[in-house]
């Protein structure tokens, strides 16, 4: 499979340490680039990257940004809905209730791991990378 960032590079993009399963989000924010990169032409290197160094950044910096999303919300990717944390949404007490919880409903998570963020996908569309339909020479 095809990896197309370092946690260093995760690292220098957030600007913030990596995770601790930085490697394992890269891997799977590398597949979902690569998903959604599926019709894009473009020349690869012999290990499969794109020879063209702009491309081969955005690639890079798609991949940070989805790991920094995930990051920033808490969510792991490869656990899915099952891996989120639960809160007490409702509880009573001599009368007395309180609802309060701040977390990511199940379908927020299923999208946040099925889908790029928009981030991703507004830096993989600036290069060109993403497209509806196959280009042909």
């Amino acid at each position: 499979m095809l990896v197309y960032a370092t946690v260093d590079e995760v690292e220098a993009f957030t600007g913030e340490p990596a995770p601790a399963n930085a490697a394992k989000l890269i891997r799977t924010a590398s597949g979902m680039v690569r998903d959604i990169t599926r019709l894009a032409r473009y020349d690869t290197l012999p290990n499969g990257l794109p020879e063209d160094d702009d491309l081969r950044l955005a690639m890079s910096e798609a991949v940070c940004a989805q790991v920094e999303s995930w990051t920033a919300a808490g969510i792991d990717p490869v656990a899915g809905v099952a891996g989120r944390e639960v809160a007490v949404q409702s509880q009573s007490a001599d009368g007395g209730s309180v609802t309060y919880t701040n977390l990511p409903s199940a379908e927020e998570i299923r999208a946040a791991v099925s889908t790029l963020c928009d981030l991703s996908v507004s830096i993989l569309r600036d290069a060109g990378l993403v497209s509806t339909r196959p280009l042909t020479w």
